[in-house]
C-alpha cells in the first residue's frame, strides 16, 4: 500500500518535471480574431456556427484558424441570437482571448405550402368563405384584411395574412367568386295571341309571374323595327315582356316575345350630301346647293341637273312638282377617281288658296214630297277655284252623304280643303196596312180574324193569305210566328192545331216606283190556329 502511494507521487513529479521542461518551448497566444468579419445573418432562435471559423495568432507571427464552437460564445451572449436586429456577439478562446463576432437577426419565413383556395359557388342567401390548405403552426394565426365571409353575389377579393412572433408575415390571396343565381321562370306563361279588333288597346300578359318580379311590356311592329305606344289597328305586333326583380343576386331575366295578332300593318333614307328639300310655289327657278359646300375637296367643282317626273331634263324648276336633282362633281381627274353623283328629291308644293274659313256645307232634313232635294256650299268662292259635287240631287227616302270638291284651276295652286261633307236626309212617309170589309166596304185593321191559313188537300202545304187585302196594292213580304208558351220561332207548316201563335207580318207595296220612301208598319198580334 505505501508502495502504490510512493509511485503515484513519484509519477506526479515525473509529469510535473517534464511541463517545466516544455514551458521552455510553450508559443504565446497574442489575439483572436473572425475569419469572417462581415456581419453574420441568423434566423431568430435559429444559430448554428457550423462554417463560422476564427484565426488564432500567436505572438512569434503564427496564425491558426479553428471552427467556432459552443463553448466559445458564452450563455449570456446566446440571447442576441433569439433578439431580432444586428448584434455585436463577443467570442472567448481558451476563457481569456476576446473578439467580437457580428450578427444580424432575421425573422424566420413560414414555408410555402400554405394557401388560401380559391371558391366558386351560386347565390343561395348563405354566408361563403374561402379556406385555408392547411392548419397553421402552433402560435401562428392569419386575419382577414377586408374579411372572408361574403353573402351577396359578386367577386372578392379575399387577403390574408399569417403572422407569428419571430416570422415574416405571409400574405395570402383568393378570389370568392359568388355568381348570380337564375330565377325559375319555368311556370311564366307568355303565348302568341289572336284577338278580334274593337278599338281597344290589346295586350298579351305575362301569367305566373312571381311576387317579387315587376314586369314591363314593350309594343312593336312585327319585325321589330318600330316602337309603337299601343296596339289597337289591325295588325301584328311583338310584345316584349321584360323582368325585373330589383335583386341585384340573381342574373337579368331574358326578355319573352310573344306576336300579337289584331290584324295586319308596316316602313327611310337619309344623311346625304345634298338634302330633300321642299319649297312652296312663288314662281320662282330653284337652285340647288350642297348642303355645305365646304367639305369639297379643294379643286372640285359642283354641278347640278334637274329632272322632272317623266325624267325629262329641265333647265331650272319653277312649277309645282317633284324633281330629281342629280349633283356631279368635276376635279383633278389625274390625281382622284371620278366622283360618284349624288341625288335628292326637289318638292315644289302648290301654293294654297285658303277658303275653307269662308265657307259653310251644313247637312239638310227633310220628309220625301216627291221633289228632288240637294245641298250647297254657302259663301265667297274665287273664280280660279271649282266647285264639283258629289251623290247630290236626291228624291227619294235615305241618307245621302253629299261631298262638296274643290279644285284650283292653275295646276301650280290648291286649295285648303278639297272637300267638304254634309248629309242629305229624306225621310220616309210611313203607312198603316188596311183590308177592305165587303159588309161595310169601309177599311179596318189587321186583325187574327183576317188571316186565312189554308191547307191544300193534296200536298198539305199551308198558305198565309189576309182576308180583304187589296192585292193589287200590297203583297206580303214576309211573315214570323212564335209559339207563345215556348217562345220558339215556328215555320208555317208546323203549326199545331190549338196553339197560341204571336205573328208579325210585313207588306210591300206592288208597283209603287222606288218603295223606300214608304214605311209600311208592320202587322203583329195572337192568333189561336184552327186546322182549316
Amino acid at each position: 500500500m505505501k508502495h502504490k502511494h510512493l509511485n503515484i507521487l513519484l509519477l506526479f513529479l515525473a509529469s510535473f518535471l517534464f511541463l517545466l521542461t516544455s514551458c521552455t518551448n510553450y508559443v504565446v497566444i497574442d489575439h483572436i480574431e473572425m475569419v469572417n468579419k462581415e456581419t453574420i445573418e441568423f434566423e431568430a432562435g435559429d444559430y448554428s456556427f457550423d462554417g463560422i471559423k476564427i484565426n488564432v495568432f500567436y505572438a512569434d507571427g503564427e496564425t491558426k484558424e479553428l471552427d467556432l464552437t459552443d463553448d466559445m460564445v458564452p450563455e449570456v451572449e446566446r440571447l442576441n441570437f433569439y433578439k431580432i436586429g444586428e448584434h455585436d456577439v463577443n467570442v472567448v478562446y481558451m476563457n481569456r482571448y476576446q473578439t467580437t463576432m457580428k450578427i444580424k437577426v432575421v425573422r424566420h419565413d413560414f414555408d410555402d405550402i400554405y394557401s388560401l383556395n380559391s371558391y366558386t359557388c351560386t347565390y343561395d342567401g348563405k354566408p361563403h368563405k374561402v379556406e385555408l390548405n392547411y392548419e397553421l403552426p402552433e402560435g401562428a394565426k392569419i386575419e382577414y384584411l377586408y374579411g372572408n365571409t361574403f353573402t351577396n353575389a359578386g367577386v372578392y377579393d379575399v387577403i390574408g395574412v399569417i403572422s407569428k412572433n419571430g416570422y415574416n408575415s405571409k400574405t395570402l390571396r383568393a378570389t370568392l367568386t359568388i355568381e348570380k343565381a337564375e330565377y325559375d321562370l319555368s311556370t311564366v306563361s307568355f303565348e302568341d295571341q289572336e284577338v278580334t279588333y274593337d278599338g281597344e288597346p290589346k295586350l298579351i300578359v305575362a301569367e305566373n309571374v312571381p311576387d317579387n318580379i315587376e314586369v314591363t311590356y314593350d309594343i312593336y311592329n312585327e319585325e321589330k323595327t318600330v316602337r309603337m305606344n299601343n296596339a289597337i289597328n289591325v295588325g301584328t305586333y311583338l310584345v316584349v315582356a321584360k323582368f325585373n326583380s330589383n335583386d341585384e343576386n340573381y342574373e337579368n331575366i331574358p326578355n319573352k316575345e310573344a306576336l300579337l295578332t289584331i290584324s295586319k300593318a308596316s316602313y327611310d333614307m337619309s344623311h346625304v350630301y345634298l338634302n330633300d328639300y321642299t319649297k312652296e310655289y312663288n314662281g320662282e327657278a330653284y337652285e340647288a346647293k350642297l348642303t355645305n359646300d365646304s367639305v369639297l375637296p379643294t379643286g372640285v367643282i359642283a354641278s347640278f341637273k334637274y329632272y322632272n317626273e317623266n325624267n325629262e331634263e329641265v333647265l331650272l324648276p319653277t312649277n309645282a312638282g317633284k324633281y330629281k336633282v342629280v349633283a356631279s362633281f368635276t376635279g383633278n381627274k389625274t390625281n382622284y377617281q371620278d366622283i360618284e353623283n349624288i341625288e335628292a328629291t326637289l318638292t315644289i308644293n302648290k301654293r294654297i288658296v285658303y277658303i275653307k274659313n269662308n265657307l259653310t256645307f251644313d247637312s239638310k232634313t227633310i220628309n220625301f214630297n216627291r221633289n228632288v232635294h240637294s245641298l250647297e256650299v254657302v259663301g265667297n268662292i274665287p273664280d280660279t277655284v271649282e266647285l264639283t259635287y258629289e251623290n247630290n240631287d236626291h228624291i227619294y227616302a235615305g241618307e245621302y252623304k253629299v261631298i262638296a270638291h274643290f279644285s284650283s284651276l292653275n295646276p301650280n295652286e290648291t286649295v285648303d280643303v278639297q272637300e267638304m261633307e254634309a248629309f242629305l236626309i229624306i225621310n220616309r212617309i210611313r203607312e198603316s196596312v188596311k183590308v177592305l170589309n165587303d159588309e161595310t166596304t169601309e177599311y179596318e185593321d189587321i186583325t187574327s180574324t183576317k188571316i186565312l191559313i189554308t191547307t191544300d188537300a193534296v200536298t198539305g202545304e199551308k198558305t198565309l193569305s189576309i182576308k180583304g187585302l187589296e192585292t193589287n196594292r200590297y203583297s206580303i213580304y214576309k211573315y214570323k210566328f212564335t209559339n207563345k208558351e215556348t217562345n220558339e220561332n215556328v215555320e208555317l207548316s208546323a203549326l199545331q192545331n190549338g196553339k197560341v201563335y204571336v205573328y208579325e207580318i210585313i207588306f210591300i207595296f206592288i208597283n209603287e216606283g222606288e218603295n223606300d220612301s214608304v214605311i209600311l208598319a208592320p202587322v203583329s198580334g195572337e192568333l189561336t190556329y184552327t186546322n182549316a
